[in-house]
């Protein structure tokens, strides 16, 4: 029986690589005999849940109010405007698709929602601030900018109404 790929957290340091489990490293590699590939790579931290939830809950919502698109549409219209396109063949075609957020890191997504929080804020539209990780330094910067027209700790919405935001209370 021949033992699936395996995969090994650690880091490098002076030129060292050191494994986070060298006993399971050991009991995967004693069932191995012959030749092996071995590849290092760089970990990258994906875009959290909490991310994902605050786009999707508060970011795309508050400016579907304002367009009158839904959610959905403005995920794939911004998709197509900020991010990466990629071409794949289908019967000797070449189509190029929308870009997608799916795998990108915390700092990638980062810079996405720094796109779509500067196109808000072109609108007119006030987004409840996000947790600090969530956005690079120039996001950060470019939020609190943003917001200064919005009164102090609040955010005011479309239709009159202001919503209390306490990221640290907030659960998604």
């Amino acid at each position: 029986m021949r033992p699936f790929p395996a995969q090994f957290e650690g880091y490098i340091k002076d030129g060292k690589l050191r494994l986070r489990s060298k006993e399971h490293f050991e009991k995967v590699i004693a069932k191995m005999e012959g030749q092996v590939m071995v590849s290092v790579e760089s970990m990258r931290s994906q875009r959290t849940d909490r991310q994902n939830a605050w786009y999707w809950g508060q970011v795309l919502p508050l400016i579907a109010e304002f367009t009158g698109h839904t959610p959905e549409e403005l995920h794939e219209i911004y998709k197509r405007m900020f991010l990466p396109k990629r071409i794949v063949k289908y019967k000797d075609k070449e189509i190029v698709m929308a870009g997608s957020t799916t795998n990108q890191s915390i700092s990638e997504f980062g810079e996405y929602l720094e796109h779509i929080l500067a196109e808000a804020a072109q609108l007119g539209v006030v987004v409840p601030e996000p947790r600090k990780e969530w956005l690079t330094p120039k996001g950060g910067e470019m939020f609190a900018e943003a917001n200064k027209l919005a009164p102090e700790g609040q955010i005011e919405g479309n239709d009159g109404y202001d919503i209390d935001i306490d990221p640290e209370k907030t659960s998604f």
